[in-house]
């Protein structure tokens, strides 16, 4: 039938929350049917940029959204499409502001957190395919946003091994994990250099594309071998 669900564990997923901060001041004397508007054109934003970056929305909690990179296709990119994804949701903002406000004050501020681990997804609808997602992963990814401050893509130790090579990230502290010990984070402070031509580094390049078109070289190859073997007969 038309909800149909499939559970799949994926390996490796990589989960990007952001929290849209209003402030309130400013939205105190904003009309609210233009704050509402500003928010939906935010998110819409948002989306598009994930789906550029092969990352799935999940849901939108309030003024949350959550999206994962990983799923429904295994692969092995998706640390570093979902950090540019970050990266690109934290510049859109920022221009946002300026071409809305002129360079006042802002209204709105996000944190985002990022975090990859393994997680159980659950896959339903046909029409409109709708993703959930869950475990550890999940709620590892929430607390480092909520920790994150406004305006900083924060992510955990297990992305920023993936996605070193493409990103210029700094040291942020530790986060206390119940029964792990402590998690490191790293904030993404933009695409290392050679990998954008903006000043702002906040814009992929020609290079930035090969590199990660390696990466996935490498990804496909596995799964082949992977196809390979399993049709080898045993006795070759």
């Amino acid at each position: 039938g038309e909800r149909e669900r499939k559970t799949i564990r994926f390996d490796m997923a990589t989960l990007l929350l952001v929290a849209i901060k209003g402030f309130s001041g400013l939205s105190g004397n904003a009309d609210p049917v233009a704050v509402m508007d500003e928010l939906d054109e935010i998110l819409f934003e948002f989306e598009a940029i994930a789906g550029k970056y092969s990352t799935v929305r999940i849901r939108t909690i309030g003024d949350t959204f959550m999206c994962a990179g990983g799923i429904p296709v295994r692969n092995i990119t998706n640390p570093v499409e979902v950090v540019m994804a970050a990266v690109e949701m934290n510049a859109f903002l920022q221009r946002f502001e300026k071409k809305k406000r002129n360079g006042d004050e802002s209204l709105w501020g996000i944190r985002i957190g990022i975090h990859t681990g393994p997680v159980v997804a659950s896959v339903s609808g046909r029409k409109k395919i709708s993703y959930d997602v869950k475990g550890d992963t999940v709620n590892t990814a929430s607390r480092v946003e909520a920790v994150a401050e406004s305006g900083s893509v924060l992510i955990s130790v297990m992305t920023y091994e993936l996605v070193k090579e493409f990103f210029e990230c700094e040291y942020q502290g530790k986060l206390p994990v119940r029964y792990k010990g402590d998690l490191q984070l790293y904030r993404v402070k933009g695409l290392k250099a050679g990998l954008s031509d903006e000043p702002s580094a906040t814009v992929p390049n020609d290079a930035f594309r090969v590199k990660l078109g390696l990466i996935r070289f490498n990804d496909l190859q596995e799964v082949i071998l992977d196809k390979l073997e399993k049709e080898l007969p045993d006795n070759l």
